[in-house]
C-alpha cells in the first residue's frame, strides 16, 4: 500500500527508508524533454 507524502492537513511528512527504496531513476519515469530541463538546471 502506498503512503501519501502529506497528511490530511497538507503537511509534508518525512521520507522513510521505505519511500527511498521505492524511488526510480528519472530516466525510467520522466519524458526526455523534462530530463533535459532538469539536467540543464544542475549546471
Amino acid at each position: 500500500m502506498k503512503t501519501r507524502p502529506t497528511n490530511k492537513a497538507g503537511q509534508v511528512r518525512e521520507l522513510t527508508g521505505r519511500d527511498v527504496k521505492r524511488m526510480q531513476p528519472m530516466d525510467k519515469v520522466l519524458p526526455e524533454n523534462l530530463q533535459r530541463a532538469i539536467s540543464e538546471c544542475d549546471r
